[in-house]
């Protein structure tokens, strides 16, 4: 074992508050991993929140892994350690489970990273009884898991929490090491929202269509119904462990509410799990803020549409009363109060976020975002009018049937706003920040394929052109060829998931591997869905809900050119 890994370890650990340290002893070890770096996986309230309650059982012991940064990773090259746990640096390979908390498709090479540092076999049918059950859950396993079906023994499909617990109580009925996986497995399949891959294969026609999903006997499942907890205020959703080495590394997270209130076409919080918006109770929030006062921090409210939260002023008036600051991300424009202004302005905020998505009336109707041009100048005059500097508009290009005027209604619309902040006194700046369009799995784009890297990369480069000469505004741009491979990992197949463990078996780029992928990546990247075609995630949606998908992309196409 490094020492110096050891070292930086401990000097981490040494940063933190709420870190839990138990005796492995008689206990269900539980290595809980994030697919990134310590920074962004500190950050996730999610990882944070099962952390919390796999450690609350007397019976289980959870303890933190995430991607070793760069100079990290060599040294761990260098001297030939194994991947170890943060909180007692025990090797990977000697706990129970290995459970994977992944919200984003673009951290999947990554797992094939973590598993590689820590010596376990990736494919799923290789490894044996003495290797850790790998486990999968996040927003990416119940949005599509087959890319990783090769690699998971299983996924947890939909809200974590009280599946989790049922999760634990089956293992904990039979030892985990030297018992037969197959048997495990079967148990574990009987809990409700868990799903095993290795119970089924996928068939395809012979145009490479995506045909079915095909169990290893005739009464088995074919459908799985992610879990969505009924009362999220018995499951209170707020910053477990604190520390300065994170993006948020200032703030006390409060998870609002989950899903969302809205039902843009692009977005998979409007469709998935049925797409019901689901607040916390003003109580339930209270209790975790002034938990989150007492250490000094922000507090920072967490929700896909913070202004539709029902009791957003109260939570605003309870965080002043204490004297506390307050902090969000994006705000809806056209819901955007004077007093949540003012809250953010007292609490010392300097940018105000808005998210309309689109330059054009057109394509904001087309992807149904219920925001006009006149809501989003309004929004701009009243950040203005409290002389908070700075606005930043997250916007997208590469919409379906998007054409060059509205590319050029992005330029307009920028002018427009810094027009209005040119009225303010202060020299505030407006940051762009686009990504191109993602059609994702469960929403109603999914039909629709992603614009080509060409015209993305055209159409960018006039963006650049034009901006650059509006004095105040700041261009950031997501790069075209990480959101290829980020729709190739939300819309393949298991495929996918073959090709990237050619390319770990081979110990190449996973980039090269998937150029060379057969089907092509473009196939699954580029490629329009027909209307009537089979999608490899059908089996975690009703027919019904595909009916409803299907019904609001025929809506969107009829939107005049």
């Amino acid at each position: 074992m490094s020492f110096s890994l050891i070292q930086q370890t401990k000097q981490l650990l040494a940063q933190e508050s709420g870190t839990v340290y138990k005796p492995h002893g008689g206990r269900i070890k539980v290595a809980l991993a994030y697919p990134n770096t310590y920074w962004v996986g500190m950050s996730n309230l999610g990882f944070q929140t099962i952390y919390h309650l796999l450690n609350q059982r007397a019976d289980t012991v959870c303890e933190r892994v995430f991607l070793p940064s760069q100079i990290v990773w060599q040294e761990y090259k260098r001297s030939g350690a194994p991947l170890f746990s943060f909180e007692s640096q025990t090797p990977v390979r000697q706990f129970d489970i290995l459970a994977f908390s992944v919200p984003f498709e673009g951290d999947y090479p990554h797992i094939l990273d973590i598993l590689e540092l820590a010596g376990i076999e990736p494919r799923a049918n290789q490894r044996n009884a003495y290797d850790p059950l790998l486990i999968m859950g996040g927003v990416c396993s119940f949005m599509n898991p087959e890319p990783l079906a090769p690699v998971m023994d299983g996924f947890v499909l939909g809200d974590g929490e009280e599946i989790l617990a049922e999760l634990m109580d089956a293992l904990g009925e039979a030892p985990l090491k030297r018992k037969d996986k197959a048997d495990l497995l079967q148990h574990l399949s009987s809990i409700p929202g868990f799903y095993v891959p290795s119970h089924y294969h996928a068939s395809y026609n012979s145009d490479n269509t995506y045909r079915a999903l095909v169990p290893e006997s005739a009464d088995m499942n074919t459908r799985f119904e992610p879990r969505q907890l009924s009362d999220l205020n018995n499951w209170p959703t707020h910053s477990r462990l604190l520390t300065p080495q994170t993006e948020f590394g200032n703030m006390f997270l409060v998870e609002l509410s989950r899903g969302c209130a809205h039902r843009c076409r692009f977005c998979l919080l409007g469709s998935a799990l049925g797409g019901i918006y689901r607040p916390h109770s003003l109580e339930a929030v209270s209790i975790s803020i002034e938990s989150g006062l007492t250490s000094g921090k922000r507090i920072g409210l967490v929700g896909a549409t913070i202004t539709d939260y029902p009791y957003l002023n109260k939570v605003c008036q309870l965080i002043e009363k204490e004297e506390g600051k307050l902090s969000v991300a994006s705000l809806r424009a056209n819901k955007l109060s004077g007093y949540l202004l003012d809250a953010l302005k007292q609490s010392g905020h300097k940018t105000i976020t808005l998210a309309p998505e689109a330059g054009s009336q057109r394509l904001r109707d087309l992807i149904a975002k219920g925001l006009t041009e006149d809501g989003i100048l309004n929004a701009v005059e009243n950040i203005v009018s409290r002389q908070i500097p700075h606005i930043k508009l997250y916007l997208m290009w590469g919409l379906p049937n998007e054409q060059s005027a509205d590319i050029q209604a992005i330029v307009h619309l920028a002018k427009k706003v810094r027009q209005i902040m040119s009225t303010s006194r202060s020299s505030g700046r407006l940051t762009l920040s686009l990504s191109p369009f993602v059609p994702k799995p469960q929403t109603p784009f999914q039909w629709c394929g992603m614009e080509s890297l060409s015209s993305l990369n055209h159409k960018l480069h006039y963006l650049r052109q034009e901006l650059k000469a509006l004095k105040g505004v700041k261009l950031i741009a997501g790069s075209p060829r990480s959101s290829f491979y980020q729709a190739l990992f939300s819309r393949g197949d298991r495929r996918v998931g073959e090709a990237l463990l050619d390319a770990c078996k081979e110990r190449k780029s996973h980039k090269m591997a998937l150029k060379r992928m057969q089907p092509a990546a473009d196939f699954f990247v580029h490629r329009k869905r027909k209307a009537d075609e089979t999608f490899p995630w059908d089996h975690l949606i009703t027919p019904h809900q595909k009916q409803k998908l299907k019904h609001e992309y025929e809506r969107s196409i009829q939107i005049p050119q």
